[in-house]
């Protein structure tokens, strides 16, 4: 089940988005590793591209663009064995420009946290996409105890919308056609 179908009306009026041609949807999901001991110091190292279709289009370890600390296997499922097969960054970044660009028009982008997977592949709003979705963002819910906005994550949100258990370890294939 997906609800790319519930939510597609609802995203079409909310980004007034043209539907003279079907608007396409893709989740594209990053998983990074550490380059030291800061929470904040990450790099790439797997990413994938789904379809609203939820079918992976595109998958594939990406070779770090600085020295690795820490792959953080229990969270991503890397390690420094898969390295042999990873792609260089820029390589990784050409493939998923050419499907993202390769759309009748420019289509929608769909994830948890959805910024920093932007971020992280240096794709560009106008060029590479025309609009994002963050799920956290449309999903968070107000914390009178705290004052603030809680944030839930993909597990979380597949468990209580969908009723799926999503791994422990982040896998980018899965994250990203659930996501979808």
């Amino acid at each position: 089940f997906s609800l790319f179908y519930f939510f597609s009306l609802q995203l079409a009026s909310h980004f007034s988005l043209k539907m003279e041609k079907q608007a396409a949807f893709f989740c594209v999901d990053v998983e990074c590793g550490a380059t030291s001991k800061r929470h904040s110091d990450r790099t790439p190292i797997s990413v994938a591209l789904s379809n609203q279709k939820e079918e992976v289009l595109f998958y594939s370890i990406i070779k770090p663009k600085e020295p690795i600390f820490s792959y953080l296997t229990p969270l991503t499922g890397v390690s420094e064995k898969d390295m042999i097969n990873a792609l260089p960054f820029e390589d990784v970044v050409h493939e998923i420009r050419k499907i993202l660009r390769g759309c009748d028009t420019l289509p929608l982008l769909v994830g948890n946290g959805i910024q920093n997977d932007i971020t992280w592949l240096e794709l560009v709003k106008g060029e590479d996409f025309s609009d994002c979705v963050d799920l956290a963002e449309m999903f968070k819910a107000w914390n009178p105890k705290y004052g603030q906005f809680n944030k839930y994550s993909l597990a979380h949100l597949c468990k209580q919308l969908l009723g799926a258990t999503i791994a422990d370890t982040h896998c980018p294939k899965e994250d990203a056609v659930l996501s979808i």
